[in-house]
């Protein structure tokens, strides 16, 4: 029966042993253990694997022992035997899964069906630091923290106690104190009754999940440099301000802030000095503001205020005040003392809108207004606002397109020769007319074609075509003739500029002393290597170099000497009031002997009258510039001019 073989073939001398049924692994073992035993004369127990007549492979258990006749001679083995495959076989599976307990990369805990204790794993006692011996006996909630809510325990004993599978989460406490996540399965074990024994839990410590989480949640909710509500949180609390204000009939108030000029601190400091100014102004914003408002950075140097539940709106513009104070006073970056101002724009629900994207949509039109009305200020979003919005976006749409459509053109304005009376350069005046919105002027769309970068295109075209008108003139007017162009401070921050010069110089055969190259104040004084190397590379080419609107900005004389400047231009601003104005007198008198001093010429732009033009003759003043003389004009019209100019004055700058 256990091996298959009928009788008589297991009997037969000639044909099989029993030996040769043994699994061949085995035979050596069995073979020695059989002999041991009848050598010492005791019964013997083995087991072993076999075959049976199907081949099939087998566990038997085999007790026996020798039998010997009167001469002590072996006669036979007497014994049995029986088939333990099915023990073999759950011996070899308890074993595996305790094995698999004891090297399970999870946490394991097998309770009684009261929830004691009764194994834990090798795992388990890593996560935790408690022993298993430390912990036989006792209920899981020594790991408690008192964070979980009761009513999770009672779900999950109510779930288990049924016959159910729970899983959720915990946040346990380890033997020394830590915090620690971990993932729960835990279900019911039952015996061949249906009754419950035990309790199997399956745990997983996932802390370091939780954190990557967190980590991942506050980076896309808070800014990473302040610590504040970034745009997407902040938008997040302004809804759910604008519906509390609507169930309470409240008003939230926003308001939008600026820094202006932040742009200059990161180009003249550093960027790592932009950073610490942003974070310490947002400190300086914090501590002004109340419990359950928002301040946010919205991203660069533009900062959000949420205040809400108002019952009146009288707070708001002296808050804006006090934040426009604390920007003010100046800030220590690097030991280096920075002064920075800021503007406000606000918006009120629901007076200005009930969307909370409208809101702030006429929080940054109201934003702009105050940046053009001079900045360090705070305005209030009016309706009238959105036209001049609208207007600053056609601009802009339009600037876009107007090189490729060719909508601008140059316009001359004379330089009169004040000693000699004749018209001896001009300057090139940028102008543009777009078919839908008319004659647009310099003023609105020079600052904008600044802030959007395109001044650099539209500046290598005012450069291209000054020199290119240039070589059409040169047939008539004399080599002493100077054409002035006005160059952006952004243009200097790229590094091909005199390159570009230098090539519309060769292209349309023009000496570089025609060329005279305008330049504002402000960029002197940041004082850049990069500016100073720029201004040498101009000089050595041979080109003229003006300081424009000198007076207007924070003059320094000291730059005028590192930079060697060629002419002084002095703003409108002081001509406008001479000869009446004493003080102006005075300051345009000082100005032209300075600049004398320092062996510069001067140009006096904005003359109107000839009350002005004589006191400037008087003072010495080398050129002038205004309506008196001529108005700004197209080329053919300014060269008719020039040269009647010249001839009626018995000049002789005309090419024979």
């Amino acid at each position: 029966m256990l091996t298959g073989y009928p009788a008589e073939v297991l009997l037969s001398e000639n044909t099989l042993s029993f030996e040769d049924l043994v699994y061949p692994e085995d035979r050596d073992r069995v073979r020695q253990e059989i002999l041991t035993a009848l050598q010492e004369n005791r019964p013997y127990a083995v087991e072993y694997r076999y075959f049976t007549a199907s081949h099939e492979m087998r566990w038997m258990s085999d007790w026996g022992q020798g039998c010997w006749d009167e001469t002590g001679n072996l006669n036979y083995l007497d014994g049995i035997l029986m088939d333990v495959t099915s023990h073999k076989q759950a011996e070899e599976q308890l074993q595996l899964l305790w094995s698999a307990c004891q090297q399970s990369p999870a946490s394991i805990v097998i309770t009684d069906n009261l929830g004691n204790i009764s194994y834990v794993n090798p795992k388990f006692e890593a996560v935790t630091g408690y022993s298993a011996a430390e912990v036989r006996g006792k209920n899981p909630k020594i790991l408690k923290t008192g964070h979980t809510p009761p009513e999770q325990y009672r779900q999950l004993w109510a779930t288990i106690t049924r016959g159910g599978t729970w899983t959720g989460e915990f946040l346990n406490r380890k033997k020394n104190g830590d915090y620690f996540w971990e993932t729960a399965s835990i279900s019911p074990v039952k015996d061949l009754n249906g009754q419950i024994t035990h309790f199997v839990a399956v745990k997983e410590d996932i802390t370091a999940h939780k954190e990557t989480a967190e980590m991942l949640s506050y980076q896309a909710h808070y800014d990473a440099l302040t610590d504040l509500p970034n745009r997407a949180l902040a938008i997040d609390h302004l809804k759910l301000a604008i519906s509390q204000a609507e169930r309470e009939r409240e008003y939230v108030a926003i308001l939008l802030i600026d820094l202006d000029d932040f742009k200059a601190v990161n180009e003249s400091i550093g960027h790592d000095a932009g950073d610490q100014l942003l974070c310490q102004v947002a400190e300086r914003f914090n501590q002004h503001i109340q419990p359950g408002d928002t301040l946010a950075r919205l991203g660069g140097d533009e900062f959000l205020l949420i205040l809400q539940g108002l019952k009146d709106l009288e707070q708001v513009l002296p808050l804006g005040h006090q934040l426009l104070e604390v920007v003010e006073q100046p800030f220590l970056l690097d030991d280096t003392e920075c002064y920075i101002s800021a503007s406000i724009g606000v918006a009120i629900y629901p007076l200005d809108s009930q969307s909370s994207t409208i809101l702030l949509r006429n929080a940054d039109i109201a934003l702009y207004n105050a940046k053009q009305t001079g900045r360090k200020n705070i305005k209030c979003f009016e309706s009238g606002m959105n036209l001049r919005a609208q207007r600053h976006h056609q601009v802009v749409n339009q600037l876009r397109r107007a090189l490729e459509f060719k909508e601008f053109a140059l316009v001359f304005q004379p330089l009169v020769d004040l000693k000699r009376g004749c018209i001896s350069g001009a300057e090139a005046l940028l102008r543009w007319h777009n078919p839908g919105l008319g004659d647009i002027s310099p003023v609105e769309f020079i600052p904008i074609a600044e802030e959007t970068g395109l001044i650099l295109s539209i500046g290598d075209w005012v450069i291209e075509n000054a020199c290119q008108q240039l070589h059409q003139w040169r047939y008539y007017l004399d080599d002493s003739f100077f054409l002035a162009i006005n160059l952006s401070s952004r243009q200097f921050k790229v590094g091909d500029l005199a390159d570009r010069v230098a090539e519309y110089l060769q292209r349309y055969k023009v000496p570089a002393h025609q060329l005279e190259l305008e330049i504002t104040e402000s960029l002197l004084l940041d004082d850049q290597p990069t500016t100073q190397a720029l201004m040498q590379q101009f000089k050595a080419m041979g080109l003229r170099l003006s300081i424009d609107d000198f007076g207007t900005g924070y003059s320094a004389l000291s730059y005028l000497r590192r930079f060697s400047l060629d002419i002084l231009k002095i703003d409108r601003s002081f001509i406008s009031g001479l000869p009446q104005d004493q003080d102006l007198k005075a300051m345009v008198k000082a100005i032209i002997f300075m600049a004398h001093e320092l062996n510069l010429a001067v140009i006096a732009e904005g003359i109107e009258t000839d009350a002005q033009l004589k006191f400037l003759e008087a003072q010495g003043c080398d050129y002038g510039q205004g309506f008196l003389f001529s108005r700004a004009l197209p080329p053919q019209e300014f060269l008719n001019y020039a040269l009647q100019d010249m001839v009626c004055r018995a000049c002789t700058p005309l090419k024979t």
